[in-house]
């Protein structure tokens, strides 16, 4: 006669020896999962029982569907995540606020260093040089057709076709560089 194998039942320090734990963290399980598989709730000199094989499955199954409900979370706080967020440095993500300080003091020392040289210069400097530049060649670019058409006889169709291109242009450049520095003046220009 064959007997089918049932489960394994195990009592609260069994339990916490399968599970590598102690008997408090097995009190905690208990506590924390109303729903834990147990056969028996002892009481009174009953001890507990517990199905080996079913507690061990539901306590993964339990991991598992944290582990999805922390990851959730995550993918739902960085919805919130503000742009200073990005604005650290790759280098520096994931270090220790004492070693964020050693690198953010050592790029503040390599960016001095390096406007020092002239090798980075700053942004108002840029603007400052650039503005004029820009207008005064966007002056040059409106009146090029007129010259041209004057200098060559074009057809008033030619030179206003060619205004049109440099108007295109231009507006592209704007776009372009708005989208580079969006609170730039080269907009207004």
């Amino acid at each position: 006669m064959s007997e089918s194998a049932g489960p394994v039942l195990v009592n609260k320090r069994q339990l916490a020896q399968l599970l590598n734990k102690s008997v408090p963290h097995v009190d905690e399980l208990i506590r924390r999962y109303p729903d834990l598989p147990i056969i028996n709730a002892g009481w009174n000199g009953t001890p507990w029982q517990f199905d080996a094989a079913a507690v061990t499955e539901f306590l993964r199954q339990k991991a598992d569907e944290e582990e999805r409900a922390a990851r959730a979370h995550e993918a739902q706080v960085a919805q919130y995540a503000l742009p200073v967020d990005d604005a650290e440095p790759e280098e520096t993500r994931g270090l220790d606020p004492k070693k964020k300080i050693d690198a953010f003091k050592a790029l503040k020392l390599s960016r001095e260093l390096q406007r020092e040289s002239g090798f980075l210069v700053p942004t108002a400097d840029v603007r400052a040089a650039l503005i004029p530049a820009i207008a005064e060649l966007n002056r040059f670019l409106q009146n090029l057709p007129d010259q041209i058409g004057r200098k060559f006889n074009l057809p008033d169709g030619v030179t206003q076709s060619m205004r049109a291109l440099i108007t295109d242009q231009q507006a592209s450049f704007v776009r372009q560089i708005g989208a580079f520095a969006p609170d730039s003046d080269a907009d207004q220009q």
